[in-house]
């Protein structure tokens, strides 16, 4: 007799401890299982969105600031940033730099930037593209990465500047050339 075993039909090639559902057809039991499938990778792929440490950022600024600000990731011997409601929090001091044994890969359109002074807080306009009028952030960029474990890639540093269009058109600075023994950036064209 083919397909019984001591007189019980054999199951279909499945798993132990599944049991085959008689009442579905081939297709709606695939349908069903690509289903459970796309529903346990997406929770999958939001778990590890989750814990990638990707986090906004909120740049506070001393008032009346202007010149490049720079961030300096993964330092080992530097603090770990304060996380306040889901982001990194970053405060500046007149020196315009800060230096963090956190690691992130930021994207500086999705940051926050505000202006503490004695008036309280002033959220700051982003340029974008291209330098606008006013006091804003004028130009934002990361540089550098390095990976941690599991090859999530961060980044190694952040620049951003604050002032005019004109403060930003004539500062001269490059900010990525601005070393740990430095007090500023050093002039673009050394």
């Amino acid at each position: 007799m083919h397909g019984t075993v001591c007189g019980a039909r054999r199951r279909a090639n499945l798993p132990r401890g599944f049991a085959q559902d008689s009442s579905q057809s081939p297709w709606e039991q695939f349908v069903k299982s690509a289903v459970v499938f796309c529903i346990l990778g997406s929770l999958l792929s939001a778990a590890v969105g989750c814990s990638s440490r990707e986090a906004r950022e909120l740049w506070v600024i001393p008032a009346g600031y202007v010149g490049w600000l720079r961030l300096d990731y993964s330092v080992g011997t530097a603090a770990p940033l304060t996380i306040e409601g889901g982001r990194y929090i970053i405060r500046f001091s007149p020196s315009g730099r800060v230096l963090t044994s956190s690691a992130n890969k930021p994207r500086a359109d999705r940051n926050e930037y505000r202006i503490v002074g004695p008036d309280g807080t002033k959220r700051l306009d982003f340029s974008g593209r291209y330098p606008i009028d006013g006091y804003a952030v004028q130009s934002a960029y990361s540089f550098g990465q390095g990976t941690l474990g599991g090859g999530w890639r961060t980044a190694e540093a952040e620049c951003v500047f604050i002032g005019t269009r004109a403060d930003f058109q004539r500062n001269g600075r490059n900010c990525a050339a601005w070393r740990l023994d430095l007090t500023s950036p050093p002039n673009a064209h050394q």
